[in-house]
């Protein structure tokens, strides 16, 4: 009998990051933050009744070796992400570019060595954005 096995990370959201954020980005109700060792967390801002702005934990993303140095949320084909069009695109000091799923987290997209050098902003051109990546 074949077995397969599916590993997925386990995320406690009872503390804040260790490391330190190095780009942040917003974009209706989402917000991004790029982190020194390479991991990427998206919050949803809500706003509450006395209109208190809070960030609540959504997603924990996972797939850089090295800081993350440009983060840009567009629009986009998704691949399969339900219920929303937003992609988050991210690039890190090695310079790797990755696409991610803004509802799920999952990596849709991975160009390592895009560019040589480290890429420091990412600007989608609205006529390109998704045929580049």
């Amino acid at each position: 009998m074949a077995s397969s096995s599916l590993v997925v990370p386990l995320v406690l959201w009872n503390r804040l990051p260790s490391s330190p954020v190095t780009t942040v980005v917003y974009k209706e109700g989402h917000v991004a933050t790029g982190l020194k060792d390479g991991f990427i967390w998206i919050y949803r801002c809500i706003v509450d009744e006395q209109g208190v702005i809070q960030l609540q934990h959504k997603v924990l993303c996972i797939g850089h070796k090295s800081a993350i140095t440009a983060l840009t949320i567009t629009e986009g084909h998704t691949d399969g992400c339900v219920g929303n069009n937003y992609v988050l695109i991210s690039a890190s000091e090695d310079g790797e570019v990755m696409k991610w799923c803004l509802l799920d987290g999952r990596c849709l997209v991975c160009i390592p060595k895009a560019f040589d050098g480290m890429i420091r902003s990412i600007k989608p051109l609205a006529t390109c954005a998704e045929v580049l990546i």
